[in-house]
């Protein structure tokens, strides 16, 4: 059932990734800038535009290669995501066998994960947006590191993928960090060795793009952002959808204590869900801050699929049964969403696809719109924008966040739109798949 519910989940975001709608905002800002590695405007803008790029640019060339042969670089990041999601989902398996799991309780972790990220995950599980092929580069090192673990050493090439992986995007933190907190308990000298290579590879990197990209680098990668603590206490809601597996495992951990495998999972959960609250904390992070604490509680699945010890709700239940009220609370926390579009892919084909056609004509209204505007435009619905053929001149987040912090003008668009220079596209709330549209 688990593995039902994880390949039907995850069928959707294969099925959206090619419609020409915005699945989230950032698709079409990663497409801008994937298309500045080789063209004329900079990847990284100057302080005066009103416009930032605070991502690093491993991404960005990654996709500006592979759109080359494929032609569009939306599609492009929407297929890399949905390989990332896959690799990722295989590190955990790998992961949790490393880490004492057997092999089903590896295949319900890789499961779960699957079935969690197409569900909950929605806006970065197939999405042009770098998040997943982060945590994929950042899953491979930790595999290295398990599997160097177990050999008593050469954690270097571990180190090393992990440091990659911030290149890539700078927010996959929990994995790095659980490692070396892991070293430093373990093996204090290995952990100074791997913290002075890890730190050199990092300025070697940050020296690569200060050569390649200039002061304005570092200006975009600093970019000023508000800091919200209503924001992470809001976020607690959020916490729903790991809400089975987190309030499992505190007991499963607890009773597995002295095993060092399992000491070092939840250690990984918790670095990974204290790190959720910290990161939730700026404006304008997403769901994405609680990824890290998803991919530790998959690891964390396979160990309890395999142990599964008594708990006070089942003591008399054997083994079997207890890995079978496991696997019934999981799938049940899965398909108790009102995320519904799996279901109407097969039960409400017509309606569905009347849905997927209004939300499509929607968008290139829009990207009409956009394209017979007579000066530059600004889109809440930046994809259209891209498509339109329009430079990037306005990201409303950035400019949000110099305003606040008081480094641009409070009429920096208004004046612009005043002089003709600058048309302001609405949205449509059908153009994009972040608006659910009512039923028929």
């Amino acid at each position: 059932m688990l593995i039902v519910i994880a390949l039907w989940a995850f069928a959707w975001p294969v099925r959206r990734a090619f419609i020409e709608v915005e699945i989230s905002a950032n698709e079409g800002w990663n497409a801008y800038f994937a298309d500045a590695v080789f063209g004329p405007a900079p990847l990284y803008p100057p302080v005066e535009a009103l416009i930032a790029n605070n991502y690093p640019p491993v991404s960005f060339a990654i996709i500006a290669v592979l759109a080359r042969w494929v032609g569009d670089p939306v599609l492009v990041g929407r297929l890399v995501s949905l390989t990332s999601v896959g690799a990722v989902a295989l590190w955990i398996a790998l992961a949790a066998r490393s880490l004492g799991s057997s092999r089903a309780g590896a295949i319900v972790a890789a499961s779960w994960f699957l079935a969690t990220s197409s569900r909950f995950f929605q806006f970065y599980v197939g999405a042009n947006e770098p998040q997943m092929l982060a945590h994929a580069v950042v899953g491979g090192g930790f595999v290295l590191f398990l599997r160097a673990r177990a050999r008593g050493g050469r954690y270097a090439p571990a180190i090393l993928t992990m440091v990659t992986a911030g290149f890539v995007k700078h927010t996959v933190l929990a994995m790095p960090l659980a490692t070396m907190a892991w070293l430093a308990w373990n093996a204090p000298r290995e952990a100074l060795r791997q913290a002075v290579l890890a730190g050199a590879a990092a300025a070697v990197g940050f020296a690569i793009c200060l050569a390649l990209f200039g002061h304005d680098f570092v200006v975009n990668m600093l970019l000023p952002r508000r800091f919200v603590l209503d924001a992470a206490l809001g976020a607690i809601g959020h916490l729903q959808w790991t809400a089975v597996a987190l309030l499992v495992w505190l007991y499963v951990g607890w009773a597995l204590r002295r095993d060092p495998d399992a000491r070092f999972v939840s250690l990984l959960v918790a670095v990974a869900f204290v790190l959720f609250f910290v990161l939730k904390t700026g404006a304008g992070v997403g769901e994405n801050a609680q990824l890290d604490l998803v991919i530790a509680l998959a690891i964390a699945l396979g160990l309890t699929y395999t142990h599964a010890p008594p708990m006070p709700l089942l003591p008399a239940a054997g083994l079997d049964a207890r890995r079978a009220a496991l696997l019934i609370a999981l799938c049940l926390r899965l398909v108790a969403t009102t995320r519904n579009e799996p279901v109407r892919l097969v039960v409400d084909p017509a309606g569905f696809a009347r849905e997927v056609a209004a939300r499509s004509a929607a968008f290139a209204a829009i990207v009409e719109q956009a394209r017979a505007a007579p000066a530059d435009a600004v889109c809440l619905v930046v994809l259209a924008c891209y498509r339109a053929g329009k430079p990037f001149v306005v990201d409303t987040l950035t400019l949000g966040e110099r305003i606040a912090k008081g480094a641009h003008p409070a009429d920096a668009v208004d004046s612009l739109v005043a002089a003709g220079r600058l048309a302001v596209i609405p949205a449509d709330p059908r153009a994009s798949w972040r608006v659910r549209m009512p039923r028929d």
